[in-house]
């Protein structure tokens, strides 16, 4: 009776600990989904600003201290073809996450916005069990 007892109290364990792993193994899948949904849309941002701002350098940090710029979402890089909807798909496979992207430029003289200037971004995520902090819904 003793060993049965024990026999069940040490099967419920492992199961225990394999459903653990389980879960463990669904955040790092879902954190590598959305890095990978992170870094289509860094292509597209990056892709727009070089259309947007031809004459820029595209900074690898984002600078806080420059003032000018633009902000748009994902409708803005579908509706103009430089993102596919499918590559903001979202882990459950059936929702689309949303993105806000905030570009600031920097001009060296502020009439001439063609040459010596440069461009930074920062991208939010918004999906259903992920969000960015200091991601602004626009409602579309």
């Amino acid at each position: 009776m003793i060993k049965k007892s024990m026999l069940i109290i040490v099967v419920i364990l492992l199961l225990s600990l394999a459903g653990c792993k389980t879960k463990k193994e669904n955040i790092k899948d879902d954190s590598n989904r959305y890095e990978e949904i992170k870094e289509s849309v860094r292509k597209a941002v990056e892709w727009n600003i070089s259309a947007q701002y031809p004459g820029c350098s595209i900074a690898t940090k984002y600078d806080k201290s420059a003032k000018n710029g633009t902000y748009y979402n994902s409708k803005t890089l579908i509706k103009n073809g430089y993102i596919k909807k499918e590559e903001l798909l979202d882990i459950d496979g059936k929702s689309y996450c949303d993105i806000y992207v905030k570009i600031n430029v920097k001009y060296d003289d502020p009439y001439d916005h063609l040459h010596n200037c440069e461009t930074s971004y920062k991208i939010y995520l918004k999906c259903n069990d992920y969000e960015d902090k200091g991601y602004v819904d626009w409602g579309l």
